[in-house]
């Protein structure tokens, strides 16, 4: 709108960051009906012209300081090669806080979306997390697994009050409050957990999807 040229790099081939994670349409955002890739690619399209280039798969390694880069300007030293810029905004979003006492298992049973939904199903999964995330993937994911069990340390979930509702209609979605996961079990790949709070228990599980927040990266 101010005329000025724009240079976006973005580590991903897939920009649009947390978007991709919205599998779901999206309710609260006024003036859009759709998923969140829809979203992402719909804003792609509304910022492409010749002021602003966006540049994917390009991964920013540091910026130099002044002296190094004895410039009156911002210079970055990228996978692709140095860029000079009069300002840089930061906008690198966020990931999802590792799960570290499964991190052994991670690719191999321990998994942070549930992501393509379609084939993520099962007969024994444990959903880590008492947020709206965790609660809402064990709605979303209910007719897909046997077995649910939501695995919490805190006293009660901190879900939203409407999707409480939806998860106690679920007769398959057990919830473990004041217990956190210990270790898991098996060899190449995730057979199940041992938990401990209220009561050390062995919960077998083929996934352990992590829904515990988020870390700035």
């Amino acid at each position: 709108r101010l005329g000025l040229k724009s240079l976006i790099l973005e580590k991903s081939e897939n920009p649009g960051g947390q978007l991709h994670w919205i599998q779901d349409h999206l309710v609260d955002y006024p003036g859009f009906t759709g998923t969140g890739p829809e979203l992402a690619e719909t804003i792609r399209a509304q910022i492409a012209s010749d002021r602003i280039h966006l540049v994917t798969g390009v991964e920013v390694r540091r910026i130099l300081t002044e002296q190094e880069a004895s410039e009156n300007c911002f210079v970055l030293d990228t996978s692709g090669g140095m860029v000079k810029g009069r300002a840089v905004l930061l906008a690198s979003g966020l990931r999802p806080r590792p799960l570290r006492v499964l991190q052994a298992y991670e690719g191999r049973g321990l998994v942070y979306t549930s992501r393509p939904r379609e084939d993520f199903r099962g007969e024994n999964l444990i959903i880590v997390g008492g947020g709206d995330g965790a609660v809402e993937n064990a709605v979303l994911l209910a007719d897909q697994w046997k077995r649910i069990t939501i695995v919490y340390r805190g006293e009660r979930l901190r879900a939203q009050a409407g999707l409480l509702d939806k998860m106690n209609a679920c007769k398959n979605v057990d919830v473990m409050l004041e217990t956190e996961v210990e270790r898991g079990l098996g060899g190449d790949s995730l057979e199940g957990v041992i938990v401990a709070g209220r009561r050390e228990s062995q919960l077998p599980a083929e996934r352990v999807l992590a829904k515990i927040g988020f870390e700035v990266q």
